[in-house]
């Protein structure tokens, strides 16, 4: 998986080899099955607006649901903080 090899996101910086493959494993696993649950449900729901109109709300629904659920995965995963620690840190402005 080119995820666990590159470690986007500061998953590089804050975790193991190891920790990345479970990591971008579970995440895409989750993913998968939650972004047709709900293109599922916005087809059906929005069917009187336009693809690209429902396109819209479903990226939105799927990031508001889907973003949260990530937070709370990498917090418990990595080894280190995620977030603005890691990008001072990628731009050299913390030791």
């Amino acid at each position: 998986m080119l995820t666990t090899l590159t470690g986007p996101f500061g998953t590089y910086l804050s975790m193991s080899l190891p920790t990345r493959a479970v990591y971008w494993s579970v995440a895409i696993a989750i993913a998968i099955p939650l972004v047709l649950a709900e293109r599922s449900l916005s087809d059906r729901l929005l069917e009187g607006l336009g693809r690209h109109k429902r396109d819209a709300v479903s990226v939105l629904a799927f990031a508001s649901v889907f973003t949260p659920l990530l937070y709370g995965f990498t917090t418990l995963v990595a080894d280190r903080p995620i977030g603005l620690e890691v990008a001072l840190v990628m731009f050299d402005q913390v030791q």
